[in-house]
């Protein structure tokens, strides 16, 4: 039943047309790039670009969410198992992507406020 998730998703927004870019990214959020994912076991590049970038986004999400069931996850630690998940579960470039972004942020963080202002400005 929870792997039909992203079908019933798809359908629910299909039609509305604003929403019919998206429709990929639903459809496709839960295969992996190793083929054992869901709902139609696609492989590698087989699946869209969307769908490989709304794995990586969505696992983070879930994975550092609060949930009633489970306090969410440390970000560092969820980040680790993306990478970690790198060609089996997640396009390894689409991973690559995440790990600038990543260090981005986090040199960002360590700015002191006033120049992170600045640079945002710039």
């Amino acid at each position: 039943m929870i792997k039909s998730h992203p079908v019933i998703g798809a359908d629910i927004v299909k039609g509305v047309s604003f929403l019919d870019p998206v429709v990929p990214y639903i459809l496709e959020h839960h295969e992996r790039f190793d083929g054992r994912g869901y709902p139609q076991g696609l492989v590698g590049e087989n699946i869209s670009i969307k769908g490989r970038l709304l794995a990586v986004a969505d696992t983070f999400d879930a994975m550092t969410s609060d949930r009633p069931y489970r306090k969410g996850f440390d970000p560092e630690y969820a980040f680790e198992e993306i990478v970690r998940n790198a060609s089996t579960q997640f396009d390894p470039e689409i991973v690559v992507a995440f790990e600038r972004s990543w260090s981005s942020r986090k040199e960002v963080y360590q700015i002191p406020q006033a120049k992170r202002a600045h640079q945002v400005l710039v």
